[in-house]
C-alpha cells in the first residue's frame, strides 16, 4: 500500500481510496480535485493497464470509478479481469456513449452503479460515498464468513451429521433415530457443536449458521 502513489490527505485522516480509471486528462483531473476536497484518498490511471498491474485490495475502504470506453479495452473487461483475480472493490461506471446493454452487463457482473456523463459533482461525491459504504460492508459480510467457516472446520464428521438435522429443526429424538444414535449423544454433540462454534445458548447458535 505504502509504495502506491496516494494523492490526498493524510492516511490517517482518509475517508477512503478511491481508483480512478479515466483516459480523459481533463475529466480525470477534476475527479481527483473533488475527491481530495473531499477527503478521499486518490489514485488515477489513464491507461487501464496500468491500474490492473498496481491495484491490490489490501486498502480500505476502496472503490473503483471506471470509464467504459478505454484505449483498447472497455471497462466490462478489466471488471472481469478484478472478478478473476478475486479483486472484489465496488466498481461504479462512468460513461457518455455506452449502450443500454453494456450497462446491463456491467450491473449483473456486480458494478455498484453507472453514471452517465457529464457527471455532476453531487452525483459523484454520492456515488463514491456509496460505493465505500458498500466496501466497509461486503468487508464485514467476508470477514464474518470466514469466522464460520473456521469454527465449522472443527467439527467431526458425526457433529457434521447432527448440525445438518439441526438445521432443517429436528428434534433430538428425530435427530437420533436418523443417526442411530441415543438421544443422550445427540445432546452430546450439540454441546460439542456450540463450544467449536464459540455459542452460549443454542438460539445463539442458530443465528451463527445464519451468517453461512
Amino acid at each position: 500500500m505504502n509504495d502506491l502513489n496516494w494523492f490526498g490527505v493524510d492516511q490517517s485522516s482518509t475517508l477512503g481510496y478511491v481508483y480512478v480509471v479515466e483516459d480523459d486528462a481533463g475529466m480525470r483531473d477534476s475527479i481527483k480535485r473533488i475527491l481530495i476536497g473531499q477527503k478521499y484518498r486518490v489514485l488515477s490511471f489513464s491507461d487501464p493497464t496500468k491500474f490492473l498491474d498496481l491495484v491490490t485490495d489490501k486498502v480500505s475502504p476502496s472503490m473503483l470509478l471506471l470509464d467504459m470506453r478505454l484505449p483498447h479495452v472497455t471497462g466490462l473487461h478489466v471488471q472481469s479481469v478484478l472478478k478473476e483475480r478475486g479483486i472484489n472493490m465496488p466498481i461504479v461506471f462512468m460513461s457518455g456513449e455506452s449502450t443500454v446493454l453494456q450497462a446491463v452487463k456491467a450491473i449483473e457482473a456486480g458494478a455498484a452503479q453507472f453514471l452517465v456523463k457529464p457527471v455532476s459533482r453531487e452525483a459523484l461525491i454520492e456515488a463514491v460515498k456509496q460505493g465505500l459504504q458498500r466496501d466497509v460492508d461486503e468487508r464485514k459480510k467476508r470477514e464474518a464468513l470466514q469466522i464460520v467457516e473456521k469454527r465449522l472446520s472443527r467439527l467431526t464428521a458425526r457433529e457434521r451429521e447432527v448440525l445438518a438435522f439441526v438445521k432443517k429443526g429436528l428434534a433430538n429424538a428425530d435427530i437420533a433415530e436418523n443417526l442411530g444414535i441415543s438421544v443422550a449423544t445427540v445432546k452430546q454433540h450439540k454441546s460439542s457443536i456450540m463450544i467449536k462454534c464459540d455459542t452460549k445458548t443454542f438460539a445463539e447458535l442458530l443465528e451463527f449458521l445464519e451468517q453461512q
